[in-house]
């Protein structure tokens, strides 16, 4: 019995280009630990830099990026943004830190109230 890949050579495709949303989001990306997708939702919000998340921090990006897309930004944003500002894996950080953010989101929410 003859397969198709007997057949056919094997082809490599190049890599493909992946888009993002917006052009400046390849200078957030600079920052490790913060994706693609990261970026460009920085990016939306006006974090276009990684000087703009540090001098933000990480707790007022998620409240923007939460104000932006309320149903899309989760809290795995908020740990991701404080990862990649102490430069470690965003699962690396721990419950008390967790805590420590949490607190800060729900403490700004209150005073906006």
């Amino acid at each position: 019995m003859v397969t198709r890949n007997m057949i056919l050579p094997k082809v490599r495709r190049p890599p493909r280009q992946r888009k993002t949303n917006h052009p400046s989001a390849d200078a957030a990306r600079l920052m490790p630990g913060l994706g693609r997708k990261s970026t460009a939702w920085l990016a939306e919000v006006g974090i276009d830099t990684p000087e703009a998340l540090r001098e933000i921090g990480a707790v007022a990006a998620y409240r923007r990026l939460k104000h932006w897309n309320p149903g899309l930004v989760s809290l795995n944003a908020l740990w991701g943004l404080h990862a990649a500002l102490v430069g470690v894996p965003w699962t690396a950080i721990d419950a008390a830190a967790k805590a420590r953010l949490l607190a800060e989101v729900q403490a700004g929410e209150a005073k906006s109230s």
